[in-house]
């Protein structure tokens, strides 16, 4: 069987060198349904040089960023300045066309959330990031 490199972004930190957010190369093999629990080599996507072990449950494999909804945990973009319109608190509702609306598109990770920033070279002081977990019921 052939082995093939795949990207994936950093869900949460690790270690001080590998923040959320981080783009990482890891074989393929990691994404499979029984691999969750397993350690993988990886290497930073822009630095290859050094190999990393990581847990394929921490990360997220790019060919799903921005495409999971989550509907229980999931982090928001909100604006903190309200848009001129005056309309209702606004949020990123839209992140591949970048457009603000009062529904909140919902990501899975902070990671991914990180990973988005700086990808679309979003200002980090304009917007709020926030976490949003169903209450535990006792």
């Amino acid at each position: 069987m052939m082995i093939r490199s795949a990207k994936a972004i950093v869900r949460s930190p690790l270690w001080p060198e590998l923040p959320p957010g981080t783009l990482v190369r890891i074989s393929h093999l990691a994404f499979e349904a029984n691999a969750h629990q397993r350690l993988f080599p990886a290497t930073l996507a822009n630095a290859p040089s050094s190999l990393l072990w990581i847990a394929a449950g921490n990360l997220l494999p790019y060919s799903s960023f921005l495409r999971r909804r989550p509907s229980s945990d999931f982090w928001i973009l909100a604006l903190k300045q309200p848009l001129l319109s005056g309309g209702p608190a606004q949020f990123v509702s839209d992140p591949m066309k970048q457009t603000a609306g009062s529904t909140a598109f919902r990501f899975e990770s902070l990671g991914e959330i990180i990973y988005y920033m700086k990808e679309y070279q979003l200002e980090s002081t304009k917007f709020k990031i926030c976490f949003v977990a169903d209450p535990v019921l006792g």
